[in-house]
């Protein structure tokens, strides 16, 4: 920077010049980078998707950026002409007054605050401003706002907010719920077992005024009345017989419901101890076919069959299985166990050849009282396979099912032959 001064004699007659200079070029990049970081801050401010609004001390409104129509729907020159805060929801204002009122006492201090405004559109909208108290260079106090839209942010917050409670509620319900079911059920086995006892303790009686009047008839009747008495004891027999088979199949039930209730309260204690899978499972399968009554095939592969279990609760799970397989597959083949040893596990399937599971009921077989559409004239709760699959549980094991009805098979001879259901069961070895 140079700066000329020119000399003139008593007639203004120049004669001489006198210069002088000096560096300036700190001082011209300072104002060019100043310029630069100027337009870069518009550029910024003109372009952010939030808004940035600058205040005084009065909170009089100094600078808006333009982004303030994309977020509110309000130009620059609409919403100085509203920054008296008459868009803000009623009930923030006394937020916001407070918010800068914390702001007027703190310097350099960001602050968030959330609120509603009102859109040019008609509706409320979420705002998030991030507040900061500055001193500029003139020592003014400003502060400088920085405002986004999160209105689907709260809406997507109380949604799930809302899930939650419905969550926590159904919870609740459903926990309530089951534990009167629980009740309920231990309840109802107690119950009904004295009025069991008692139909149970007259079928005895009258089992044994049958056997006395059976041999009072053989000795004191007439031969003409003695086929007629015979007949009848007959059927009075048959009778008694029906009264305990009924009553046996309702004991059971309330023994498996509860043992369900026991289950569901966790008192269903796990005691494994290191026994033979293989002669278990032939014990129990020749028990069930003895009280069914049929065969049962038993086979294995080669291998050890040496691994950890509860006798008791393996009792259930066996019985409850080979039972089905024995009771839904009347007729036909004799049902197949066959067990594969393997390092890590023991598997166990139970194949029959009976009726067979629709596949519309498949999906209900491990729910409580699930049975299918036809078994319905045949005895059974729908319990066992419930009991069955948490006691395996119990165990680390698993249960699962194929089975397939009506795909019958002509066969050369003109038999048919029905594909029946396979249960198949693992255990680990450890």
């Amino acid at each position: 920077e140079s700066r000329v001064r020119l000399l003139t004699n008593d007639r203004g007659v120049p004669f001489a010049t006198i210069s002088s200079s000096r560096d300036i070029t700190q001082r011209i990049e300072t104002e060019q980078s100043l310029k630069k970081s100027e337009q870069l801050y518009r550029l910024l401010s003109d372009n952010m998707m939030d808004t940035i609004m600058l205040y005084n001390e009065q909170f009089q409104l100094l600078y808006v950026s333009p982004s303030v129509e994309s977020v509110l729907g309000y130009s620059v020159e609409e919403y100085t002409a509203l920054s008296d805060g008459s868009i803000i929801h009623p009930d923030d204002v006394e937020g916001i007054t407070t918010t800068l009122q914390t702001l007027s006492l703190q310097a350099d201090t960001c602050m968030i605050y959330r609120y509603r405004v009102l859109h040019k559109h008609g509706k409320y909208i979420w705002i998030e401003a991030r507040v900061r108290r500055l001193h500029s260079e003139n020592n003014a106090i400003l502060s400088i706002w920085q405002l986004r839209d999160i209105t689907l942010h709260i809406l997507s917050e109380e949604a799930k907010k809302q899930a939650q409670e419905d969550t926590e509620q159904a919870l609740a319900h459903e926990k309530k719920v089951n534990e009167l079911r629980t009740h309920f059920m231990t309840m109802a086995s107690h119950q009904f077992r004295t009025p069991l006892t008692v139909i149970r303790s007259n079928a005895d009686l009258l089992a044994i005024s049958l056997q006395t009047l059976r041999s009072l008839y053989h000795t004191h009747a007439q031969p003409e009345h003695t086929a007629r008495s015979e007949k009848t004891l007959v059927s009075v027999a048959r009778s008694i017989d029906h009264i305990y088979n009924e009553t046996d199949r309702i004991v059971d039930m309330l023994d498996d419901i509860a043992l369900l209730a026991d289950v569901e309260s966790h008192l269903v204690e796990y005691t494994p101890e290191l026994r033979d899978i293989l002669s278990f499972v032939k014990e129990r399968a020749l028990v069930q076919s003895t009280r069914a009554n049929r065969s049962i095939t038993v086979e294995h592969c080669q291998g050890h069959y040496l691994i950890c279990f509860d006798a008791y609760l393996m009792q259930h799970i066996i019985d409850n299985v080979v039972s089905n397989a024995l009771k839904y597959s009347q007729g036909a083949p004799p049902p197949v166990i066959r067990l594969e040893s393997f390092d890590d596990l023991i598997r166990i399937h139970v194949q029959d050849f009976g009726i067979g599971i629709p596949e519309s009921d498949q999906k209900n077989m491990f729910q409580n009282f699930g049975r299918a559409q036809n078994v319905l004239n045949i005895q059974g709760a729908g319990l066992g396979l419930v009991l069955t699959q948490e006691f395996l549980r119990m165990h680390g094991g698993t249960i699962s099912f194929q089975s397939h009805t009506a795909e019958h098979i002509a066969m050369p001879s003109g038999q048919i032959e029905t594909t029946g259901t396979t249960f198949t069961m693992t255990l680990p070895r450890t």
